[in-house]
């Protein structure tokens, strides 16, 4: 399953989370957003989206740490 993984704000690509989801044989998409310029945050989110068109677009705070 390809995976649009959205990291939260003033977080970075490439951590626990989606980690965790390549781990675990999905091929995960986590672009770096801009902190500082959300529309610019979005254009790169919305780019990533329809370049890849990946299964499932995940939230980091969907995810539960416990």
């Amino acid at each position: 399953m390809t995976i649009l993984f959205l990291h939260g704000w003033h977080s970075v690509p490439g951590g626990v989370k989606p980690t965790y989801l390549k781990d675990h044989g999905h091929e995960v998409l986590n672009p770096a957003l801009d902190d500082d310029d959300f529309t610019l945050a979005v254009k790169t989110a919305q780019a990533e989206f329809d370049k890849h068109q990946p299964d499932r677009r995940q939230p980091s705070f969907h995810f539960s740490d416990n």
